[in-house]
């Protein structure tokens, strides 16, 4: 079976999970890990909340993934972020290079309680030096309320720029793949970590997933009950 792992943020209470996994960046060789099995080309109008980041650290540039929740904070993950100088956020785009606008951050926040072991509270804020204008493309995305039940077999949307297939090459353009919500009990067959901060996503049968390991991805659960 393959799965992926959706994260309940304790501090802000909201469900989160997003093609982020920290990757070097190169434009000639984007081969990475993460993937977007199973999916296709989605316009940025469908996924107004997405955001492309570019991490800058001592040991070079790497790129992440993240949603935005207001127009001065984007949500990310805390793997992310370790070593982070300076974060530029692409939003409005589906091209992760190219198109929409590009802010700088202000100040970058991983949560106090994250377990790079167990990769519990993966969870990170990143502030921007300029607001974002709102518009067709720039969005927020909703957030789950306090106390919210996600039940097993619920249809999820996930988004970002993984690959497609083992080893390929990171496209450039946006991707979505529809997936369900599982049982932690039936998740941990396969996830022994899963902690009562997360829950699961993805197909039993294989062929459509977000990733080869576990990691966060924008996903959104029924009326955009997510991020």
């Amino acid at each position: 079976m393959k799965g992926f792992l959706l994260y309940l943020c304790c501090l802000y209470f909201i469900i989160f999970i997003g093609d982020v996994s920290c990757k070097k960046h190169d434009q000639h060789d984007k081969k990475m890990d993460d993937k977007i099995v199973g999916g296709s080309e989605v316009s940025i109008k469908d996924f107004p909340y997405q955001a492309h980041l570019l991490i800058e650290t001592d040991q070079g540039e790497f790129i992440c993934g993240g949603s935005i929740i207001s127009n001065t904070y984007i949500l990310t993950a805390a793997h992310c972020l370790p070593g982070a100088n300076k974060v530029s956020v692409r939003v409005g785009s589906a091209n992760a290079y190219e198109g929409g606008d590009l802010i700088e951050s202000t100040d970058i926040k991983g949560h106090p309680k994250y377990n790079s072991k167990t990769s519990d509270y993966d969870v990170g804020l990143i502030r921007l030096e300029s607001p974002i204008e709102y518009g067709e493309t720039k969005q927020p995305i909703r957030l789950a309320g306090r106390g919210t039940n996600i039940p097993a077999r619920t249809k999820t949307t996930v988004s970002g720029w993984g690959t497609t297939s083992e080893n390929g090459e990171a496209p450039e353009l946006l991707m979505a793949v529809t997936v369900q919500t599982l049982s932690n009990t039936s998740c941990r067959k396969s996830y022994r970590s899963l902690t009562e901060n997360m829950i699961c996503a993805g197909v039993p049968q294989g062929g459509k997933d977000s990733c080869q390991v576990v990691l966060i991805i924008p996903i959104h659960i029924e009326l955009l009950l997510v991020l």
